[in-house]
């Protein structure tokens, strides 16, 4: 297992996690990275082999700082088989780039669709750069979804906050 942590510039109560996977079915499909947003710094776990990353990764995940915020925070508790917080989508099938557009993020695969085509590739041949590509995907979501947790946390009226 890779792991690559940095931190953050910003300090947000609670943890964030974001996963990537070879499909979109926990009971067929592998869970193969797993990043967390928490206590100031970015973790992102990427396996290398077929081994049960759920399980090395359970003590970890039983104790993030709550709250713990996901985007389609259902498909992450299927995977990650924790409860999970606070919904970081407003409507079913919204897609980040709908949901915030943050210039400066790379992200070389653009979407989650692109992880699993990438990984076979990386199983197939070996090379780094395919899990490089996941690892900086990864990462792009997690920032994302860092700035979605700032700003859906905001009140939406004067009133909701106390002020007339």
């Amino acid at each position: 297992m890779i792991v690559r942590s940095s931190k953050v510039p910003a300090l947000l109560r609670g943890t964030i996690v974001d996963i990537e996977t070879t499909g979109v079915s926990a009971d067929r499909d592998n869970l193969i990275t797993v990043g967390i947003l928490a206590n100031g710094a970015y973790r992102i776990y990427q396996a290398t082999d077929g081994s049960d990353m759920l399980s090395a990764l359970r003590p970890i995940l039983q104790d993030l700082p709550r709250p713990i915020y996901a985007f389609n925070k259902g498909f992450e508790e299927s995977f990650l088989q924790i409860a999970v917080d606070r919904e970081l989508q407003l409507r079913p099938y919204e897609s980040k780039d709908d949901a915030i557009r943050i210039s400066g993020i790379s992200d070389p695969l653009g979407h989650g669709r692109w992880v699993p085509p990438e990984w076979h590739q990386y199983e197939g041949d070996g090379r780094d750069d395919h899990l490089d590509r996941i690892i900086a995907h990864n990462l792009a979501d997690l920032q994302h979804e860092m700035c979605l947790a700032i700003v859906r946390s905001w009140p939406t009226s004067p009133s909701s906050n106390g002020d007339q």
